[in-house]
């Protein structure tokens, strides 16, 4: 389940274009790495319970696609998990 993180990371390293070179891709990847704030990292690790809550739900079906926080539709653990993103964000 770490989708999230790597849909991050490609976003950050080809916002300006592809990669175009093995060089430049390590070096655009490592600087992604190194500059992840704690929090973000904390936060997907906290959205980790509701994919493993609907992986439960679906009985380890095949059919569940892990998506964005952002298009969620189960409003009542999207407020909790905002709320805790700003604890840890503000906590930091």
């Amino acid at each position: 389940m770490i989708e999230i993180c790597w849909a991050y990371l490609k976003r950050i390293t080809t916002k300006k274009g592809p990669l175009i070179s093995r060089k430049a891709a390590e070096v655009a990847w490592t600087k992604a790495w190194e500059d992840l704030e704690q929090w973000r990292i904390q936060w997907w690790v906290k959205y980790i319970l509701y994919h493993i809550e609907q992986v439960i739900r679906l009985k380890s079906g095949n059919e569940y696609q892990e998506r964005h926080l952002r298009i969620l539709r189960n409003k009542k653990y999207l407020i909790v998990l905002q709320q805790e993103r700003h604890r840890l964000i503000h906590d930091n």
